[in-house]
């Protein structure tokens, strides 16, 4: 029997309230009364009431702040109010702070008030349905997550070579007389999904439930095998057939059943997926073995990609990384003669794919190459007056071959329009070349006839092309660029004065002091200032 407290200033209403309805042979008892906020808490906390119904305006402390204090201390009591028309603010606030409905005095009736009773009464109940399926749902989840465990721990112990019938058993697998073969599949990281790895823990729980429940029913229907979740994105697979010698027949059937995984993990959970498929054996001696080559084959999306099934019998990977390293060389020496990296990189990267290096060692190969674009990178940023930086992130390996290749290749032509952006300042590629010389060499003791020799010119003609071309003699562009240089230090480093003179090639620091005052009007002090 539920409840009932009646809480109302008006002593009338609340006779009304006692005598005005059958409480009793309708499921209910009021074990209080009350004229004001104040005892309806007091008699709340001794009786605990299932059902309040209360007045909006009383004394000392009314319905609204009642009902506000009742949530406060966490009492589970189900609030009603009573309230005329010009209420509605009160009700509003009551509402929000809990109360559960409300019935207007002049609507007073036994009916009226049944009925707002019985809807609390149906709602509790639909609440605590919605509770135990949660809960059993959560149990189903447990239960499941503890089975998981159960067939990983069989798995590890298949992976250590160890082979006791009893392991697979217990799944209604007789390792006597079968034939076997082990899978490997994995989801393709997606952002597109609930699932993602940056979701909540529930999330990735939901999705190893879900993607075992498809490969489970999947092998009911189709096979005869285990499958668990090693990770939420890896997943590992045991097929077996009845009798020896059926290597053939099995891997066509398990090549059958696993096309009809990827596709219903695609169209259930919009995810795309890889699966790596070993050898068939007829003895679990060879099931260390098998596991081995189902995650070998599987390494093959590297270069293949998703929503293929992968067979260790056509893996194929080079080991040949020095032979690699080697070409690689000799692919940034002609860049560097040929002034441009993206097509020496292209035809690198396009033999690297035909050969299928194995896929941990090409991710080696990419981080040597991530390092030498960075090296070319930051040779060519002394080119520019402003800072520039490198769109692209070379840390950081990348999932697949077809990754790799777009992200080297756009960072190699990246830095093949800076360069030309960086040559095309003068219509003389001489003074082009001697341009980058100063950059290069601006903070040692240069002179004209270092750079006239370096771009094959005499002394006197060299001087006169550089000044047409430029606008300046030599001496006072170089003077120049050194002050600019010094300018950038002086604002982005705590370099003292005189270190910053040295570093630009002017070690008298009075001479510097002078130099920078000519060309930007104050002091190296005051510009830092």
């Amino acid at each position: 029997m539920k409840t009932v407290l009646l809480v109302e200033d008006d002593y009338s209403v609340r006779e009304y309230l006692k005598k005005a309805i059958a409480w009793k042979e309708n499921g209910y008892c009021v074990i209080g009364e009350a004229d004001n906020g104040v005892e309806a808490l007091e008699v709340i906390r001794e009786k605990l009431p299932d059902i309040m119904i209360t007045d909006i305006q009383m004394p000392q402390m009314n319905g609204t702040e009642l009902i506000h204090r009742i949530k406060e201390e966490g009492y589970a009591t189900k609030s009603v109010v009573l309230s005329f028309y010009d209420d509605f603010e009160y009700v509003r606030n009551a509402m929000k702070d809990g109360a559960v409905d409300y019935i207007l005095k002049h609507q007073l009736s036994e009916k009226t008030i049944l009925t707002v009773l019985d809807g609390i009464e149906k709602t509790q109940q639909d609440e605590n349905m919605n509770n135990v399926k949660k809960e059993n749902s959560i149990m189903k989840r447990q239960l499941k997550k503890n089975q998981n465990a159960v067939k990983c721990g069989i798995f590890r112990k298949m992976m250590e070579g160890r082979t006791e019938d009893s392991f697979l058993e217990q799944f209604g697998i007789v390792g006597t007389d079968m034939t076997f073969a082990v899978a490997a599949l994995q989801l393709k990281n997606s952002e597109n999904t609930v699932f993602h790895e940056k979701s909540k823990e529930y999330d990735t729980d939901i999705l190893g439930f879900s993607v075992c429940n498809i490969i489970e029913e999947i092998l009911q229907e189709k096979g005869n095998g285990i499958a668990c979740t090693e990770n939420n994105q890896n997943y590992l697979i045991f097929f077996s057939c009845d009798g020896k010698g059926h290597e053939m027949f099995l891997e066509k059937k398990c090549s059958e059943v696993l096309y009809t995984v990827m596709g219903k993990i695609e169209e259930y959970l919009k995810l795309s997926s890889a699966i790596g498929l070993s050898k068939s054996y007829s003895a679990l001696e060879n099931v260390k073995q098998a596991f081995s080559q189902s995650a070998q084959a599987l390494e093959s999306v590297y270069y293949g990609g998703y929503g293929k099934l992968y067979l260790y019998s056509d893996t194929n990977f080079s080991e040949e990384l020095n032979l690699m390293y080697g070409e690689l060389q000799k692919t940034f020496t002609l860049a560097r003669e040929e002034n441009m990296l993206k097509e020496p990189l292209e035809n690198f990267l396009e033999y690297v794919g035909r050969e299928k290096l194995r896929p941990d060692l090409m991710r080696k190969l990419e981080d040597y190459i991530s390092t030498n674009l960075l090296s070319f990178f930051n040779q060519l940023k002394t080119s520019f007056d402003k800072e520039i930086e490198l769109p692209y992130n070379l840390y950081g390996n990348s999932l697949t071959y077809e990754e790799c290749c777009r992200k080297l290749i756009s960072c190699a032509a990246f830095i093949d329009e800076m360069q030309r952006k960086a040559q095309d300042c003068y219509e003389r590629q001489e003074i082009n070349d001697a341009v980058r010389y100063i950059r290069h060499n601006y903070n040692r003791n240069i002179t004209l006839e270092e750079i006239a020799k370096s771009v094959n010119l005499s002394k006197v003609y060299f001087s006169q092309l550089f000044k047409n071309e430029t606008g300046m003699n030599f001496t006072d562009f170089l003077i120049q660029f050194r002050i600019e240089e010094a300018a950038k230090l002086l604002k982005s480093t705590d370099m003292k004065v005189y270190e910053i003179a040295e570093q630009v090639g002017i070690p008298d620091q009075h001479y510097f002091n002078r130099l920078f005052k000519n060309i930007t009007g104050v002091t190296p002090k005051k510009f830092r200032e």
